[in-house]
C-alpha cells in the first residue's frame, strides 16, 4: 500500500502572511512543496481576513474528538503541527 507524502503543515490559531512567505521561500529553495493547513477553534471569532491557507479547517478545540474528526482525512499527510504563541496552544 502506498502512502501520501507528508506534506501538510499545520498552523494552530495563527498565520500570518510573514509566515506563508517564509514557507513558500523555502518551498523555492529546496524543491519541495508543502500544503499549509489553518486550523481555528469554532469558540473564537475567525480572523476578519481568513489567512492565506491551502486547507482551513475550524472545530471546537475542547472537544478532542472533534479535533481528531477534522485532521482525518489528513492524518497520513501529516507533517508538522505549530502554534505561535501559547495562548493559541493552550487551547489545542
Amino acid at each position: 500500500m502506498r502512502h501520501p507524502k507528508k506534506n501538510i503543515l499545520v498552523f494552530v490559531m495563527n498565520l500570518k502572511p510573514r509566515m506563508v512567505d517564509d514557507v513558500r521561500r523555502y518551498e523555492a529553495l529546496h524543491g519541495q512543496r508543502y500544503r499549509i493547513l489553518y486550523l481555528h477553534d469554532t469558540r473564537v471569532r475567525p480572523p476578519a481576513q481568513q489567512p492565506d491557507a491551502d486547507i482551513y479547517l475550524r472545530c471546537d478545540f475542547s472537544k478532542p474528538e472533534a479535533v481528531q474528526e477534522a485532521l482525518a482525512p489528513y492524518a497520513e499527510e501529516l507533517l508538522a503541527v505549530t502554534c505561535r504563541s501559547e495562548a493559541g496552544l493552550a487551547r489545542f
